[in-house]
């Protein structure tokens, strides 16, 4: 059958694209390819959509409960795909589709998605991005790693980390230790708790955050519900994965 004229999108992440500091050469990724539409993809933030000749469009991410993040771009380029050049929608509506369709997929890890994939699905929109507080133990091989990783991670999604590692380190006495990091928890809207281990100095620090009003995503993969009372109690938001953490405490504070 013959579709008419030959058409093509460009659907790529942001470090594909050019960083996450949203300088995103959408022409010259267009005269490359002969492209007329670039799509990226900006992972907990959503999804930006440049059209030859016209404005970008911002497509918001929508939220889920949990977060499988395998194939999750291969849904999301698919349902673009089916859409905007099978089915001549719109990039801007074709790519919200598309978001949408990847939150339904992250949540239920099944496929196929139908065409009334979470149409009901709420968008995270203007999520507070001032400081994340990382809190957690670091003083083992995996602990530290963890640490990294996180930190790394949220840094390359464009959020501003404090973590008392990067930050503070070990080298000084407990007084001045507790209250640098008691600072910098102080300037910061949220907090990433790393609780496996029960490490006192991170229940500590989340008990403070709620206090002060701070929401806290609670990462607690291996901790039981026993443990968790005051945490869950204090209205921290537990989660059991890490990718799931991730999206979460970058949603956190979003409208």
């Amino acid at each position: 059958m013959d579709r008419g004229p030959h058409r093509l999108a460009v659907v790529l992440n942001e470090s594909e694209a050019g960083g996450s500091d949203g300088a995103v050469d959408a022409a010259a990724l267009m005269a490359r390819h002969g492209a007329e539409i670039v799509v990226v993809k900006r992972g907990p933030r959503g999804a930006t959509v440049f059209e030859r000749g016209g404005d970008a469009v911002e497509i918001p991410v929508y939220r889920s409960d949990s977060v499988f993040k395998i194939g999750s771009g291969d849904v999301f380029s698919a349902a673009f795909a089916l859409h905007w050049g099978e089915r001549g929608l719109a990039a801007a509506s074709a790519a919200d589709i598309a978001s949408r369709s990847v939150a339904s997929f992250v949540d239920g890890h099944a496929l196929p998605l139908d065409d009334t994939t979470n149409q009901s699905a709420v968008a995270v929109r203007a999520a507070d991005q001032r400081r994340i507080y990382l809190a957690g133990p670091f003083f083992d091989l995996a602990q530290r790693w963890l640490i990294e990783e996180a930190f790394r991670i949220l840094t390359e999604f464009g959020a501003e980390v404090f973590s008392p590692l990067h930050e503070v380190g070990t080298g000084l006495s407990a007084d001045a230790i507790a209250e640098a990091d008691l600072e910098g928890l102080r300037g910061c809207s949220k907090v990433l708790g790393l609780l496996d281990g029960a490490d006192s100095g991170t229940v500590f620090e989340v008990g403070y955050a709620r206090a002060l009003g701070i929401p806290v995503i609670a990462l607690a993969e291996r901790l039981d519900a026993e443990n968790l009372t005051m945490i869950a109690g204090s209205g921290c938001e537990v989660v059991r994965d890490f990718t799931t953490a991730i999206y979460r405490v970058m949603w956190a504070g979003g409208r």
